[in-house]
This record gives C-alpha cells, sequence and structure tokens, in this order.
C-alpha cells in the first residue's frame, strides 16, 4: 500500500510539474489568444495580450462578442467565426483591419492585427469553440504579459491546459533558466517527427539547419546570459526532412527578486507568409508600374485630341458652323474629364509606389484653407450651396508639405460638393487639440450630403470604391480621391477618418501634427 501512495504521490507530481508547464506557455505567450464559444460567440477565454488589445480594462469573459464588444458589429468577425465553426478549417488574416474603442468615450482607434481562427476540437470531435491567435501588428510590438493569478487558476485541470498548448499553432517549449529545454508541446514533436528523448537538454539542435545553427546559438547564449528575448527567423527540420522558416521567441519568467527562473517560448512557421507577402509584394509593385506606365501613355493621345480640337476652334481648318463649334466644346469636355481621371489613377500609382516626394515644412494652416475656399468657391455657386469656414487661431501651424496638404482638403471638399445636393451646406474648421503624444491639428470638412451606409465606412478609403452605383452614377470619377488623400495624410505624419449618417451628411477629419 506504500508502494502505491509513493507512486501516487510521483504521478501527481509530475502531473502537476506538467500543468504549470503548460500554464506558463499559455501566460507567457508573447501572441495574443481569445477561445469563443458558441453561436453567440461567448468569451471563454483570453489572455493579457488581447486585453491590451482590446483597451480600458474592459471585462469580457462570459460575453458575447457583440455585448463585449458592441463596436465590432458590422466588422464581419462574427461571419468568420461562424465559417470556422462550419467547416473546421481555420482562416487566417495578414494586417487585417479593425476599430476599437479602446479608450472610453473616445474615437474608435484603428488597428491592424496578424490573426489565425482555428476550430477546437472537444472529446467527441466537435468544434463548437474557436480560437484566435496572433499578434498586433499595428505598432510592430510583442506583447508577451502574463495572464493574471484568477485567470491561471481558472484553468482547473491539468488536460484542459495541454489542450490549449497542443492546439496553438505554433510550437511551444520550456527551458530552465540556463537554457536546457524540458518541455516541447505535442504541435514540436508532430512537425519535426522527433520524440523527447531526441530533444532533451541542447539535442534540439539537431533539427537546425548546420548553417544557421552557429548563429542560433550564439543568440540563444547571449540571451540566456542577459535575460534579454529572444528572437529569431531561422529554418526547422520537418519530419519529412524539408526545412521551413519559423519565427522563434522566447521570454524569460523571473522570480520576485528579478533572477531569471526559467524560459518559455514559441515558434511560428511563417515560410508561407513570407512567401505570400513577397509575392503580394511583387504583383503590387507591376500594378503601379502598370498604372504609371498606362496613364502616362494614355495621356499623350488625349493631348494630342485637345490640341487639334483648339485648332480647329480657333478657325485653323477653316470657317466653323455653330453645331459644330458645340460639339468641339464637348469633345474638348470630356477630353478633360478623361485626362483628370487618368491623372489620378497616376497619382495613386505614385503614392502607392512611394515615389511621390514630400517638402515637410512649418504650414500656416489659415492660409491653406483661404486658399481652398477661393479655389472651390465657383464650383460652390454653381451647386447653389453655402459654405461657412471658421477661421483658425492665428498662428496656427502644422507640419506637413503645403501642396499635399492642399490638395488633400481639396479632394475631400470636392467630393462634399459632388454628394451635396443644391441648397446644402459645407463647413470647413481647424482646432489644436492637446493630446497625450502632444498637440495635434484637426481641420474638420462637413456636408449636408447624402452620407456614407456604416457598411461603406471601412472601405471608403480603399481604391476605386464609391458607395453606391446608383447613388454615383451621375456622379463623375474614379473613387480613388479618398484613398490618394489618406495615404498624403498618413505619409505626413497625419491620418484622415470619416463619420457620417446616411441622409444627413459627413464629417471627415484631417489630422496633422502642431508645428
Amino acid at each position: 500500500a506504500q508502494r502505491i501512495a509513493e507512486q501516487l504521490q510521483l504521478q501527481s507530481a509530475a502531473l502537476e510539474l506538467e500543468r504549470r508547464r503548460v500554464a506558463d506557455v499559455f501566460a507567457q505567450a508573447p501572441s495574443f489568444l481569445a477561445v469563443l464559444r458558441g453561436p453567440e460567440n461567448v468569451f471563454e477565454l483570453v489572455n493579457t495580450a488581447y486585453e491590451g488589445i482590446i483597451g480600458h480594462g474592459r471585462n469580457v469573459i462570459g460575453k458575447p462578442l457583440f455585448e463585449a464588444l458592441p463596436e465590432t458589429n458590422g466588422q464581419g468577425f462574427d461571419l468568420m467565426l461562424a465559417k470556422v465553426r462550419t467547416t473546421g478549417e481555420p482562416l487566417v488574416f495578414r494586417d487585417l483591419r479593425v476599430m476599437l474603442e479602446r479608450t472610453p468615450g473616445a474615437q474608435l482607434e484603428e488597428r491592424f492585427l496578424d490573426v489565425t481562427y482555428f476550430p477546437l476540437v472537444e472529446a467527441d470531435g466537435t468544434h463548437d469553440a474557436v480560437i484566435a491567435h496572433g499578434t498586433d501588428v499595428t505598432e510592430q510590438v510583442h506583447t508577451r504579459q502574463a495572464l493574471s493569478t484568477a485567470e491561471a487558476t481558472a484553468l482547473d485541470s491539468a488536460a484542459q491546459l495541454r489542450a490549449f498548448a497542443d492546439a496553438m499553432p505554433t510550437l511551444a517549449w520550456t527551458a530552465r533558466a540556463d537554457g536546457h529545454v524540458d518541455w516541447f508541446n505535442a504541435q514540436w514533436y508532430a512537425y519535426t517527427g522527433t520524440t523527447p528523448e531526441d530533444v532533451e537538454g541542447w539535442a534540439w539542435h539537431s533539427v537546425h539547419d548546420p548553417a544557421v545553427l552557429p548563429g542560433v546559438l550564439e543568440r540563444w547564449t547571449a540571451s540566456i546570459q542577459s535575460g534579454e528575448a529572444f528572437e529569431m527567423t531561422f529554418p526547422l527540420r520537418a519530419a519529412d526532412g524539408t526545412f521551413h522558416m519559423f519565427l522563434t521567441r522566447g521570454v524569460a519568467v523571473r522570480d520576485a527578486a528579478g533572477t531569471v527562473v526559467r524560459w518559455v517560448g514559441t515558434s511560428t512557421n511563417v515560410e508561407s507568409e513570407q512567401r505570400l507577402r513577397r509575392a503580394a509584394e511583387e504583383a503590387n509593385r507591376a500594378k503601379s508600374e502598370f498604372l504609371a506606365v498606362m496613364s502616362h501613355e494614355l495621356r499623350t493621345p488625349l493631348n494630342a485630341i485637345d490640341g487639334y480640337a483648339e485648332l480647329m476652334e480657333l478657325g485653323i481648318r477653316g470657317p466653323l458652323t455653330a453645331e459644330q463649334r458645340h460639339d468641339l466644346a464637348r469633345i474638348r469636355k470630356s477630353e478633360k474629364h478623361l485626362l483628370g481621371l487618368i491623372n489620378g489613377v497616376l497619382n495613386y500609382a505614385q503614392v502607392e509606389a512611394g515615389a511621390t516626394h514630400y517638402d515637410i515644412e512649418s504650414v500656416e494652416l489659415e492660409e491653406v484653407l483661404a486658399t481652398c475656399e477661393a479655389l472651390t468657391a465657383p464650383q460652390m455657386r454653381g451647386r447653389e450651396l453655402t459654405f461657412k469656414r471658421q477661421p483658425c487661431a492665428r498662428g496656427v501651424t502644422v507640419r506637413a508639405d503645403r501642396e499635399k496638404l492642399q490638395q488633400v482638403i481639396l479632394n475631400v471638399l470636392s467630393n462634399a460638393i459632388k454628394f451635396t445636393n443644391r441648397g446644402g451646406e459645407i463647413s470647413l474648421s481647424g482646432t489644436v487639440q492637446r493630446e497625450h503624444a502632444g498637440e495635434l491639428v484637426r481641420v474638420m470638412m462637413t456636408d449636408t450630403g447624402i452620407g456614407i451606409p456604416d457598411t461603406y465606412l471601412a472601405r471608403i478609403f480603399e481604391p476605386f470604391v464609391q458607395v453606391n452605383s446608383e447613388l454615383t452614377r451621375t456622379r463623375e470619377g474614379t473613387g480613388l480621391g479618398l484613398a490618394i488623400s489618406r495615404d498624403l495624410a498618413r505619409a505626413m505624419g497625419g491620418d484622415l477618418t470619416v463619420a457620417s449618417i446616411v441622409g444627413a451628411g459627413s464629417t471627415f477629419t484631417l489630422t496633422l501634427l502642431a508645428e
């Protein structure tokens, strides 16, 4: 009986050690993790990194997605989660845009995520829950905060902890303070085709490329000695003998005195992402080059058309009838419209390719707003619109390229004129606002036009997007103005955002750094 008791005690100790190791991996994971269950997408578990993304200490455990994060309603996340539960197949997104209310009462903040949604397989083979796993790439920082004690104790069994660790789409491991690796998760063994005996201690280097291994060992040894986080991308050998690129991150776990007591880390396969990103970048470059060449080549014959039409109007080819002059006027008007569209495409291609030059300087905002008012006044009068401009306080200056700043404001005002019916109103103002990052200047452009549906607000700044073909059929344009404007604003250190109500109008806000 005593021997059985001793064996049970040893098994219990081994189980507790395994539980603690898996708990460490989950708690210290630098990537965010969340588990959502059922059709209502109820939050079952989130880690500290996920809480850091959604902001202001929101308690989401036990709440449906749209109750916990109401601002995500309409952004398509419920459809993504439903697809994963229905098909049982994971979904991978890169640079996924999400708008979050990270500060109470503040405007929605734009974030970008690299995220994978994959089903959590239950014991009976069903997958009612979905795990969201990824990183916040908005500021390219690595979040490696531990789960709170309350969250850790909520994971009340080693089996549940092991399921989470093994369900992670990454390879996970732990090591002693001296760098001796003492645990790998199931994904590691499945990928490498090894056993615990094969890779215990420092034997894990057997799955590394011999040509790269010395650099990995040098970097890992430096982290062990300094206690600083380890991060490196290198190839790991799969069970079939092929090598794939992995991003490996390791962080130190410290005791109350700050002494490193162990290491936890993950290795994420990034080969496909790198290949797809390179292909996308190459395709984007080819597209931009094509648009630039096409736009440039088309302008030459269009200029010739306008030139010959002008010669005919001047009577160089002989006298004209009134009808012929009318037709020539329509030809020249159409030529100028088409040339404007082509110039818009060329401008967009240059901005997207990073070929646009910026002369950033101190610009007095009042001068730019007055110039934009003068340039748009004829259009305003032609459409019988009321224009109200609130002058800026004297001496308000911004860091910007004067020409590009004027282009952004004129693009937005031209859109407002185009989509505001006769008798409507357009207003323009600039204000200074102090925020945590310093003083910002906001240029507000408001109209009483047709407005933008909520479903289009997330896409309004995408190239070639127009809100509604029925609404825009009589309004000329390529759908590039807002895309160019936001890119120009961001290149100058600012941003361009929009708020709108269908039938009531829209407000575009250009944010710039104060001088």
